[in-house]
């Protein structure tokens, strides 16, 4: 909540930078709000793409909300731009791929 509103308030003075914007998601998922959460991390990924965590956190956020194909494309921008997580991120992606086989 107030965390949330400082972060917001902070990217509206500084609507360039990525920063506030990637704090203003962590704050909405700490509450979890999810689908502001999921946009204030675009606005981060919008305003420098190299934020590559915010690919990470979207991910995590959209496989919770069960929207695995959204998630693991998020997962693989995330390997494709170096993001530090690479072994579990690979092991995030060989999971969803297992669980949208047919039968599954």
């Amino acid at each position: 909540g107030e965390a949330a509103e400082q972060f917001q308030e902070a990217a509206r003075l500084a609507p360039g930078d990525a920063g506030p914007w990637e704090r203003l998601g962590d704050a909405h998922a700490g509450d979890e709000k999810w689908d502001r959460a999921l946009d204030a991390y675009a606005e981060a990924l919008k305003r420098d793409p190299s934020v590559v965590d915010a690919h990470y956190r979207r991910a995590t956020i959209l496989e919770h909300l069960g929207r695995l194909g959204e998630a693991r494309a998020e997962y693989e921008l995330d390997l494709s731009q170096g993001g530090d997580r690479e072994s579990t991120v690979r092991r995030r992606v060989e999971r969803l791929l297992r669980d949208e086989e047919p039968g599954r």
